[in-house]
């Protein structure tokens, strides 16, 4: 007789990575808002390192306000993550990115020869009700786990 087979979900697995949080203005949130194919790009330290970092296709891009009101309003699923060059993205995508461009020259200024983490988005879904951050959010971002994600989106996925 087959009773079935019951599989527990190690500690690992329920807290392993599945999203980060990345502060961005309110100015860049709307310009973000209105791309046709929304990405996302940003440098990050570990470009050089065979794993420059945890996100992978199908993780989720939240969006936390930064200045006075320190709150997560928007989430998005990354549907394709790469790395790029600032030549290659104000030649073919500048019209996709957080972005314009004087401040993407401004942003670039002398690392022009680094690559930038590229993440295409599916579309961004503003949070019914902020999720408010008692704890700054720094320019490094912060990984969350499906527990925090939950918590943070208000609902599973």
């Amino acid at each position: 007789m087959n009773e079935g087979i019951i599989v527990k979900k190690n500690n690992d697995e329920i807290n392993s990575t599945i999203g980060i949080v990345y502060p961005l203005r309110q100015e860049n949130i709307d310009l973000l808002k209105k791309r046709k194919h929304p990405v996302y790009v940003k440098y990050i330290s570990h470009t050089g390192s065979r794993n420059p970092t945890r996100l992978k296709k199908g993780d989720f891009l939240l969006l936390y306000l930064s200045g006075k009101d320190k709150s997560v309003t928007y989430y998005s699923e990354i549907s394709s993550l790469s790395f790029k060059t600032p030549d290659e993205i104000m030649t073919y995508h500048l019209d996709r990115i957080q972005m314009h461009e004087d401040e993407f020259m401004e942003y670039v200024r002398d690392r022009k020869n680094k690559v930038l983490l590229f993440l295409e988005l599916e579309n961004l879904i503003e949070l019914e009700k902020p999720y408010y951050v008692d704890y700054p959010i720094t320019m490094a971002g912060k990984y969350v786990s499906k527990p925090e994600l939950y918590r943070i989106i208000g609902r599973k996925y």
